[in-house]
């Protein structure tokens, strides 16, 4: 039997490396594949899903289980409509079906493009953790 692989979506402005701590613990249950999306206006995130699909289709994965955190648990939830029978398993985390509006979205794209996430570090913190 050959094992079962999970593929990880990371946030916004992050790295796969936001995957770190937890890498480990998977390998030893899953073949880890990290989505890396190919963002870019006018994006829809069916087009990162189907970018997701056709990086398990390059590896050779039919079925996966997924995990995904802001953005990438979006598109994990564009997957389980667009290709349920692929998803083993969905693990969704600070996420959302629907964002809101583009325009503040649009400006953190864009000061990730610009300068990466930890130059705004401070700003988007607490997005993250509360103040408890």
């Amino acid at each position: 039997m050959s094992r079962r692989t999970i593929v990880l979506s990371s946030s916004l402005g992050t790295t796969t490396r936001m995957w770190d701590a937890q890498v480990p613990s998977l390998e030893a249950r899953f073949d880890v594949l990290h989505a890396k999306r190919q963002a870019q206006r006018g994006v829809t995130m069916r087009d990162l899903a189907r970018q997701v699909l056709a990086q398990a289709d390059a590896a050779g994965v039919e079925r996966f289980s997924f995990a995904g955190i802001s953005i990438g648990g979006a598109i994990g939830l564009e997957l389980a409509l667009l290709a349920p029978a692929r998803l083993e398993r969905l693990v969704v985390a600070c996420t959302s079906a629907h964002f809101g509006p583009p325009g503040p979205w649009q400006e953190r794209a864009a000061i990730v493009r610009r300068d990466c996430l930890l130059h705004d570090t401070p700003r988007y913190f607490f997005r993250f953790l509360s103040y408890a």
